[in-house]
């Protein structure tokens, strides 16, 4: 009886963890099979084309770039080119896997991956952008003592 009641518990518990990894890897799927890059529009945003979706503007988790398309000055302007520059070279060097993040954010998140390196992490590495987590986003021109 008591090995009978091990087997319930152990089966129960296991269709739970499957029930709750299964509801949180909804949230973070792969969508590199459907999905590729069409075209960087900065240094932490692109065009998602999908196959059966069409295309959508998405940006990259945990990074914030200068602006491109409304810069607050000529240096944030330069920068932001540079970020989105490189961020063209990186999708070019390697695979290119892509993870939709949880959340109704628009633009929808994306984590952007190339060959396995996490691109948000490379750019802020590099000095061509910050780690961002939300809220208030920088002064770019401050950042980089604009005049």
């Amino acid at each position: 009886m008591r090995m009978i009641l091990r087997g319930i518990v152990l089966t129960a518990l296991t269709l739970l963890v499957m029930f709750y990894v299964g509801r949180n890897v909804e949230g973070m799927r792969p969508l590199r099979s459907r999905c590729e890059i069409g075209a960087v529009l900065s240094g932490d945003s692109v065009v998602l084309e999908c196959r059966g979706a069409g295309k959508t503007q998405v940006d990259i988790a945990g990074v914030d770039a200068p602006n491109i398309e409304a810069p607050g000055c000529a240096e944030e302007l330069a920068h932001g080119t540079l970020a989105a520059e490189r961020l063209q070279s990186l999708i070019g060097s390697g695979q290119v896997q892509i993870e939709r993040l949880a959340g109704g954010n628009a633009p929808p998140l994306i984590r952007l991956l190339i060959d396995g390196e996490d691109v948000a992490a490379r750019l802020v590495r590099e000095g061509l952008a910050v780690a961002y987590v939300g809220g208030a986003r920088i002064n770019w021109c401050e950042k980089l003592g604009a005049s």
